[in-house]
């Protein structure tokens, strides 16, 4: 059985593999041109550089739907674009960067200065996006999964889960990249699926993560979450007793192994 696990995990981690390798996207200018400290940012972060595009593309279709209604719209969203450009291309100087940085005091150096670039393009794409029409915000989101390497999610419903928990991830930090959190299905038989949930910081020149465990009851290939925190104490023991040589993670398979589906998914039923 832990020889099957494992060779589910590993062709689980290809799949992972091949939809996080991301294909560099945008930025919406030619980096031969750019002059800007903030244009050369963008164009050497690729985060910024495909959030950049993103906000283009937003506005864009904004730009074309406000054509069709009252000129007072179009020169509406004009006039914020072009204050909301102004202000990040001034990000350094505080008396003029508010609308880039939403009122706050811009912190340059170090861990601050990139999450405040972070989240003033994440609150710009939050504004245009939310102000598309449902049917142009998912074919937008998709366009976009798409470009980060997500295909057609799979089949089985565990990878089906955490693929879609992927690309819910992946969209929801389009415009950072200090976050990641991985999903390692420990075991997946039985009507039971025993998840790995590992998240990691990798900002501001330190790293760190913590993980937990997420159990789901398997019935008609619908997967219903059990509450695990009865099991995470035990469960963090058997991480802190690993040893970090240990590839194969023969502990925690075999901590999954001897969690009960019976006992665990009965009141889900």
């Amino acid at each position: 059985m832990a020889a099957l696990l494992r060779q589910f995990c590993w062709l689980f981690w290809l799949v992972t593999l091949t939809c996080s390798a991301e294909e560099q996207y945008g930025p919406s200018f030619d980096c031969k041109r750019a002059k800007l400290e903030i244009e050369q940012d963008i164009c050497s972060n690729d985060v910024l550089a495909r959030a950049d595009q993103f906000i283009h593309d937003c506005y864009q279709t904004l730009l074309r739907q406000s054509g069709d209604k009252k000129s007072g719209d179009k020169n509406k969203l004009i006039a914020e674009q072009r204050a909301w450009l102004q202000s990040r291309n001034h990000f350094r100087d505080n008396s003029r960067n508010q609308r880039f940085f939403n009122n706050e005091e811009f912190i340059a150096g170090g861990y601050d200065e990139i999450i405040q670039l972070y989240d003033a393009f994440g609150s710009r794409i939050a504004e245009l996006f939310d102000q598309l029409p449902p049917s142009q915000q998912r074919q937008l989101r998709e366009h976009y999964l798409r470009q980060m390497g997500f295909q057609n999610p799979p089949s089985n419903p565990v990878a089906k889960w955490i693929d879609q928990q992927e690309r819910n991830y992946a969209f929801e930090n389009l415009a950072n990249d200090c976050g990641r959190v991985t999903w390692d299905v420990l075991r997946n038989d039985r009507g039971l699926a025993v998840v790995m949930k590992t998240y990691s910081n990798q900002c501001g020149g330190t790293s760190w993560n913590s993980t937990s465990l997420e159990v789901y009851c398997i019935n008609h290939n619908q997967l219903t979450q059990v509450d695990a925190s009865p099991l995470n104490n035990e469960f963090e023991h058997v991480q802190a007793a690993q040893n970090p040589a240990d590839q194969d993670d023969e502990q925690l398979f075999a901590f999954a192994d001897r969690l009960s589906a019976k006992t665990l998914c009965e009141a889900t039923k």
